[in-house]
C-alpha cells in the first residue's frame, strides 16, 4: 500500500487501499450466500440479504495476534495507519485469514 496514493477524481484512494485486505471477507460472505441451497440469486433489495451481508461486521477475524470483530478490526487498521503516518509504529495491523466462522448460521469452523 502506498501512503502517497492520490488521484484527482477520487479523494478516497488511501481509504480504498486500507480496505482492500478486507475484500476477501466480503467475497467469502457472498459465496456463502450463493451456496445456501437457494436457486435464486441473492437480491440486495431483500432485507434478509442485507442482514446477512451486514452481519459480516460481527465476524471474528485474526488481527495482530488477536481475534476481534471485523468492525473493530477496521478501526484497529485505521488507527495503525494513522500511527504509521504520524511517525509512530510503522507496522500496519491487517487481517489474517478468513473469519473464524464458516457458515451463515454461526457454526464455528472448529466444530
Amino acid at each position: 500500500m502506498c501512503v502517497r496514493h492520490r488521484h484527482r477524481g477520487n479523494p478516497f484512494c488511501l481509504a480504498d487501499d486500507l480496505l482492500e485486505p478486507y475484500r476477501p471477507y466480503v467475497d467469502w460472505r457472498v459465496r456463502l450466500l450463493l451456496e445456501d441451497g437457494s436457486d435464486s440469486v441473492p437480491d440486495l433489495a431483500e432485507r434478509s440479504t442485507r442482514t446477512v451481508l451486514l452481519s459480516l461486521l460481527n465476524e471474528t477475524v485474526g488481527l495482530g495476534g488477536r481475534s476481534e470483530p471485523l468492525l473493530l478490526a477496521l478501526h484497529t487498521s485505521a488507527a495503525s495507519l494513522s500511527r504509521a503516518l504520524t511517525g509512530g509504529d510503522r507496522i500496519l495491523a491487517l487481517p489474517q485469514g478468513l473469519p473464524l466462522r464458516r457458515d451463515l448460521d454461526g457454526a464455528s469452523a472448529g466444530g
